[in-house]
């Protein structure tokens, strides 16, 4: 995965070079969009696919388990951050209580206490398991 790239706008007599290879730059595009990617950064794939960098992330960046939506890098650093629990991976805003929508934290009373596949603050946990209930409860 290679991602970072992008080239300068060209004057309309000039051939584009990028990835050792000669474009027109209106003929430079998106694998997955189409949209022509001269002067805009652009990623590669594993098999040297070009792509825009919001198809790149819609296609290539892990999914929330929670909301299904791709967990980005930061815009400033460029980190992409993620909790992975249960082997899923989580938005730090959707890592939360199944029961009662506490958000998880990895301290404290807020420390998650997974039970089967589910997600749950210590309060929900015992709530749950006393009751030998199928999913959360939610009306504590």
């Amino acid at each position: 995965m290679t991602t970072g790239f992008w080239l300068t706008n060209q004057t309309p007599n000039t051939v584009l070079s990028a990835l050792n290879r000669n474009y027109h730059p209106a003929c430079f595009r998106c694998t997955g969009c189409g949209i022509c990617l001269d002067g805009v950064p652009f990623a590669l794939d594993k098999e040297s696919q070009v792509y825009c960098m919001p198809d790149y992330h819609d296609r290539f960046a892990p999914r929330c388990y929670r909301c299904q939506k791709p967990i980005l890098p930061d815009e400033n650093t460029g980190e992409t951050v993620r909790i992975v629990a249960l082997d899923n991976n989580y938005h730090i805003e959707c890592y939360s209580c199944e029961g009662c929508g506490l958000k998880l934290t990895d301290e404290g009373d807020a420390c998650c206490y997974p039970l089967g596949k589910h997600l749950l603050c210590e309060r929900c946990h015992i709530h749950w398991r006393r009751s030998g209930a199928e999913a959360p409860i939610s009306d504590l």
